[in-house]
């Protein structure tokens, strides 16, 4: 019959169709690169210092309470990985240390972190800062729980966060004991070092034993960076605030690094990868590693996916810093 025969469309009809179907996509790109960038813009304003803290207001001395959006931090060139790799080198290896950061109480995410170090076989770890979101014992005693239960060597520092509900280390060594160290293995000497209080001075007794330690040291691991590529969140300058007092323990502490032999300086605290050159000493690497925090919110935010990194140094004593996702 004349009414079920097959309606061909005509040429005209399919020119239409590819028109509406290109100018739909287009709309869809422009709605999605839209609500992107409102996202960033503003739903994630807040201050690195803050993104985990429940009580904020009331450790503001410790933690700062500056804003800052996510377009500062990008600028750290952070989310490409550069100076490192993720496939491993085949050159004789001396030392091997895993190297984590930012946990704020996820057990979860550490306990997969250090099983999936444990099957690489590394010779120590080091943690360096934020195991929790208040610096509470309890939160400490757990996450003490955690490392230990990995079986390998470990040390640790506080992050700021760790210092929140004393607003001092006193939780935290009380915990895992002294926030500063010296660990010389196999020829290769590292100084770790506490240096998480955003607005307060490292007593002068500390500066002093860093200066000693730091002369004979290869490489340097603290709680937050010295040195970034736009020094918008570093020791003594939190989201762009400077606190002249600390920042100028950061030059202190930074001149002392430059005219020691030490190759490179490993600090956590940003939540994500970076790497950069100094400025005035062209052999002397900085680095921050990526947390082991998985994102939950806007106040439980990772910048990448979680990770921790691998420090090899080898038979020659040149290193890498591999940016490591946790499976």
């Amino acid at each position: 019959m004349a009414f079920l025969t097959k309606i061909r469309p005509t040429k005209g009809f399919s020119v239409l169709r590819v028109v509406t179907a290109v100018l739909v996509l287009g709309l869809l790109v422009v709605f999605v690169a839209e609500s992107a960038k409102y996202f960033y813009s503003f739903s994630v304003p807040k201050s690195v210092s803050s993104k985990v803290d429940p009580h904020l207001k009331q450790v503001a001395a410790v933690l700062g309470s500056a804003k800052s959006s996510v377009d500062s931090i990008s600028k750290l060139g952070a989310l490409e990985s550069t100076g490192s790799s993720n496939v491993a080198s085949e050159r004789p290896v001396k030392l091997t240390v895993g190297v984590l950061a930012d946990s704020h109480n996820g057990l979860a995410y550490l306990t997969r972190a250090l099983t999936q170090l444990r099957s690489l076989g590394v010779d120590y770890i080091l943690f360096l800062g934020d195991y929790t979101d208040w610096g509470d014992e309890a939160a400490l005693k757990k996450a003490k729980s955690t490392m230990d239960a990995s079986s390998v060597p470990y040390f640790s520092l506080p992050g700021d966060h760790d210092l929140g509900q004393t607003r001092d280390e006193s939780n935290f060594e009380a915990v895992f004991g002294q926030a500063r160290g010296v660990l010389t293995e196999k020829s290769v000497t590292i100084t770790y070092f506490d240096n998480s209080k955003n607005f307060t001075k490292i007593q002068e007794s500390d500066m002093l034993w860093f200066k000693q330690a730091i002369v004979d040291s290869q490489f340097l691991f603290l709680s937050q960076p010295l040195v970034t590529n736009d020094m918008s969140r570093v020791m003594g300058i939190i989201d762009g605030v400077k606190d002249e007092a600390v920042h100028a323990q950061n030059l202190e502490l930074l001149k002392a690094v430059r005219e020691s032999g030490v190759k490179a300086v490993i600090a956590g605290d940003l939540h994500l990868f970076t790497s950069y050159q100094d400025p005035e000493k062209a052999d002397l690497m900085h680095y921050s590693i990526g947390a082991v925090l998985k994102s939950q919110s806007v106040e439980k935010f990772n910048f990448q996916s979680p990770r921790f990194a691998v420090f090899k140094v080898f038979a020659d004593d040149t290193f890498e810093l591999v940016d490591t996702p946790i499976n």
